[in-house]
């Protein structure tokens, strides 16, 4: 299955006054994992896992270390994210006249993306005025975290 979804230009523009906003842009991809929680009742971890294997972004073999990820100071799904992106990079070919891809760099992007999704449609905060990413629910935010995921992973030629 490939990823073909477009953003149409309503979407585009919505944001044209330059204010930073993350968008989804994969309603069919956030769908297939919304299922796999739902209907086949997996973990949303899991289906965040499957779906990675599914769609072309990791391996089958690393289908078991991702799906091993224990939680640390992030919720699940955001450590389940973190292993997908680290293993998506080692499939990664280094192209000659290219930058080297900075994982550190690409996970701080899906969290400030994940940060300002979530200041959007919650209205929860932790004590300091900040949205705590691990304590938001991971049932519904596991399609939107895939969604913001996938985004900046086809930023950069893989598999």
């Amino acid at each position: 299955m490939q990823f073909t979804e477009v953003v149409s230009p309503a979407m585009a523009e919505k944001h044209s006054d330059g204010k930073y906003a993350a968008e989804l842009k994969f309603p069919n991809v956030r769908i297939h994992l919304q299922d796999l929680v739902l209907r086949e009742k997996q973990l949303p971890s899991h289906a965040m896992a499957n779906s990675a294997v599914h769609f072309g972004l990791i391996s089958d073999e690393s289908l078991e270390k991702v799906l091993a990820i224990k939680p640390t100071e992030l919720c699940l799904c955001m450590a389940t994210a973190a292993t997908i992106i680290e293993e998506y990079f080692k499939g990664v070919p280094q192209r000659n006249g290219f930058p080297a891809v900075d994982f550190e760099q690409v996970l701080s992007e899906i969290f400030r993306d994940a940060k300002t999704h979530l200041k959007e449609v919650t209205v929860s905060t932790d004590h300091q005025g900040e949205i705590a990413i691990r304590s938001h629910d991971c049932y519904k935010f596991a399609p939107t975290l895939f969604d913001l995921m996938l985004q900046q992973l086809l930023r950069y030629p893989g598999r």
